[in-house]
C-alpha cells in the first residue's frame, strides 16, 4: 500500500485534495502538502484594508447555484466544514439578490442582462435576436470534429453580434481571454455537445428532452477527448453530494441553495483558512510553507518511492502572493521529501521545471505538453468608500459588468462587491459602504501586467467614473492596487486533446504521479474544488485496491 502521498501546491485544489483524502484513508498514510509560498490558498487570497474594507485579490467567490452537480459539491463541502455556521473563519454567505442584475458594455453604456427570453427582443448587444434564434437549427454543423476557436463556433451557430458583444465579454471575465484563442470544446463542452448530438444547438436541445420522456436515445452523447483520471472519483463525489441533499433538511434549507456565488463574511480567505485548520489538526498530515518542489527524481531500481527536492522560496514569497516565478533557476536546499505517490497541483510550468530538473524529462513530451499551456495575468484595483457612492452617487445595483474586446482594450470588467456579497463590511457599515473592483489586462492586453500601480489606478478611476458613473470628486477612501501574475490558465484550441496526451504520457513515464488544479480540467475556483473531491476519492480507492494486492503477494 503507498503510504506516503505528497501533495504538492497549496492552493485550492492542493488544500481541498488533501482534506478529503485525510478523511477517507487510515491515519496509517503520510500526507505532506508542500506550498511555494508564504501561506496557502492560492489565488482564494482576501485582504482586510487599514480602514477595514474587505479587497479581494483573486477568485470573488465559488459558483454555487442549484442542489445538483457542482452546486451540490460547493454548498455540501461548506457545511461538512462547519462554515454554515459563524466561527474565527467567517460563516458562509451566498451573493445578495441584487447581483442577479448583471450588465454588458455595448456602444459605451451599460446594459442590463435581460431576465427573460422577451427582455432580448429589445436588448441592443443583440440586435437581431429573432434572426439568431430562428436560423440557428438550420446553420450547417461541420462535418468533422476537429476543434476550434469560441469565436468561430458560436459566430457560426449564433452569428458575429452574439460572439463579438457577448461572448467575448464572458470570456474575458471567466477566461481573462480572447475567443478567437479559446477552445470551443473545453470551455463551452456542453454546447459542443449539444451541436454534435442534434446537428445544432436547437436539435441538441429538443433531443435531451425528447430522451428524458423515452422518446429517442440519448445513448449517442457527445463526449470530449479527455477523461480526467478521476472521473468515477468525481461522479461519486457529485452522487453522494446529491444524496446529502435529499436526506437532509438542512442542507435543502440552506441559504447557500440558489445563489449564483458563495464565499464567506471573511472573504474566500475564510473558506482556505478553515481547510488549512481541519488539516493542521491531523496527525497524520505536514504542511510545508515556504518550500518548493525543484527537481522530482523518480523510483528507481533502489527505491521504490520517488523524492522531491526542496527549495526555500524567495523573500517575495513572504508575501503571500502565488508565486509567478515557476523556479527554473531555484537551487535544491537539501531537504527531500519521500513519496510512493505525487499529486501535483501546482502550475504547469512548475511541475516543468521539477521534472528536468531531474534529467530524465528534459526535452519530453511530457514536459513540453505542460508548458503548452499560456496563462494570462490580471490588473485588479479593489476600490472602496465609507459611504454608498455606487449605490446611490452612481445609481448602480448589480453584480457588475464585462466589457467586450471592441469596447475597451484594457478593462475586463468591474464588480460591484458591495452588491455582491454586503455582509462582509465591518460592522456598522452594511449599508452604507460601497466596494468596487475594477480588473484589466487578461490575453487583450499583457502590457497592463508590467504597469506600474499609479497606471493601473488611473485606468481604474477613468473606467470607474466613464463606466459605472461614479464622478472623479467622488475619491474613494482606499485604493489598493496589484497584479495577478499568470494567474488563469489558458484552454486554447487543441487543450483537450494536448491534456489527454499529456494524461497518456504521464501515466506510460509517471505511473506513480497525477495532475489536478485549474492548468488543466477547469478554471474556476468550483470546477477545482469538485475536481479535487473526485480525486481525493479515486486515490482513495486506489490506495485500498494497492493494499489488497500487496496483502495477497
Amino acid at each position: 500500500m503507498a503510504q506516503r502521498v505528497a501533495v504538492v501546491g497549496g492552493g485550492l485544489s492542493g488544500l481541498t485534495f488533501a482534506w478529503a483524502l485525510q478523511r477517507v484513508v487510515p491515519k496509517t498514510v503520510a500526507i505532506t502538502l508542500v506550498e511555494a509560498s508564504s501561506r496557502t490558498g492560492g489565488w482564494l487570497f482576501s485582504h482586510r484594508s487599514d480602514d477595514g474594507f474587505l479587497f479581494e485579490k483573486g477568485c470573488r467567490g465559488l459558483r454555487g447555484g442549484k442542489p445538483v452537480g457542482d452546486g451540490a459539491v460547493v454548498i455540501s463541502t461548506m457545511h461538512e466544514l462547519g462554515m454554515h455556521e459563524d466561527s474565527e473563519f467567517g460563516q458562509a454567505v451566498g451573493n445578495h439578490g441584487l447581483a442577479r442584475q448583471r450588465f454588458i458594455k455595448h456602444g459605451g453604456s451599460l446594459h442590463a442582462m435581460p431576465v427573460s427570453p422577451a427582455g432580448l427582443l429589445s436588448w441592443p448587444p443583440l440586435p437581431s435576436p429573432l434572426r439568431m434564434a430562428f436560423s440557428e437549427p438550420f446553420r450547417p454543423a461541420p462535418v468533422d470534429n476537429e476543434d476550434e476557436t469560441v469565436r468561430d463556433f458560436i459566430s457560426r451557430r449564433l452569428g458575429e453580434e452574439a460572439a463579438d458583444n457577448l461572448v467575448d465579454a464572458m470570456a474575458a471575465g471567466v477566461w481573462a481571454g480572447r475567443i478567437n484563442e479559446l477552445s470551443a470544446a473545453a470551455v463551452f463542452p456542453d454546447l459542443v455537445a449539444l451541436e454534435a448530438e442534434g446537428g445544432s444547438l436547437t436539435g441538441g436541445f429538443a433531443k435531451r428532452a425528447l430522451a428524458r420522456f423515452g422518446v429517442g436515445s440519448s445513448s449517442a452523447r457527445w463526449q470530449p477527448p479527455l477523461t480526467p483520471w478521476f472521473q468515477q472519483g468525481k461522479e461519486f463525489a457529485v452522487a453522494e453530494a446529491e444524496a446529502s441533499f435529499r436526506a437532509s433538511p438542512e442542507l435543502q434549507s440552506s441559504p447557500l441553495v440558489g445563489a449564483t456565488s458563495v464565499s464567506t463574511t471573511m472573504g474566500t480567505e475564510g473558506f482556505v483558512r478553515r481547510l488549512r485548520a481541519e488539516l493542521e489538526r491531523c496527525e497524520n498530515v505536514t504542511l510545508l510553507d515556504n518550500s518548493a518542489v525543484v527537481r522530482v527524481t523518480p523510483p528507481d531500481a533502489k527505491t521504490s518511492a520517488a523524492r522531491l527536492s526542496l527549495a526555500a522560496t524567495p523573500a517575495a514569497a513572504a508575501s503571500g502572493n502565488p508565486l509567478s516565478d515557476f523556479g527554473s533557476e531555484w537551487r535544491p536546499d537539501g531537504r527531500e521529501i519521500v513519496a510512493d505517490l505525487v499529486v501535483s497541483a501546482q502550475p504547469s510550468p512548475a511541475l516543468a521545471s521539477a521534472l528536468e530538473a531531474s534529467g530524465g524529462w528534459a526535452g519530453s513530451e511530457v514536459v513540453s505538453l505542460l508548458r503548452s499551456i499560456p496563462r494570462s495575468s490580471v490588473g485588479v484595483v479593489c476600490t472602496g468608500w465609507k459611504t454608498p457612492a455606487i449605490r446611490e452617487v452612481a445609481g448602480r445595483r448589480g453584480f457588475g459588468f464585462l466589457s467586450p474586446t471592441r469596447e475597451d482594450a484594457s478593462v475586463l470588467g468591474t464588480v460591484w462587491d458591495s452588491c455582491v456579497f454586503p455582509h462582509q463590511a465591518v460592522e456598522g457599515r452594511y449599508l452604507s459602504e460601497d466596494r468596487a473592483s475594477v480588473m484589466m489586462g487578461g490575453r487583450r492586453n499583457p502590457d497592463v501586467a508590467s504597469w506600474s500601480p499609479q497606471q493601473l489606478r488611473d485606468e481604474a478611476m477613468r473606467s470607474l467614473e466613464a463606466d459605472t458613473g461614479v464622478p472623479s470628486s467622488v475619491a474613494p477612501d482606499e485604493v489598493n492596487t496589484w497584479v495577478a501574475a499568470e494567474a488563469i490558465p489558458q484552454y486554447t484550441v487543441g487543450h483537450l486533446d494536448r491534456m489527454a496526451a499529456l494524461q497518456q504520457g504521464l501515466s506510460q513515464t509517471a505511473p506513480w504521479m497525477r495532475i489536478l488544479g485549474n492548468s488543466y480540467y477547469g478554471v474556476g475556483a468550483a470546477a477545482c474544488l469538485v475536481n479535487a473531491r473526485g480525486a481525493a476519492k479515486q486515490v482513495a480507492d486506489q490506495l485500498l485496491v494497492d493494499e489488497a494486492a500487496a496483502a495477497r503477494s
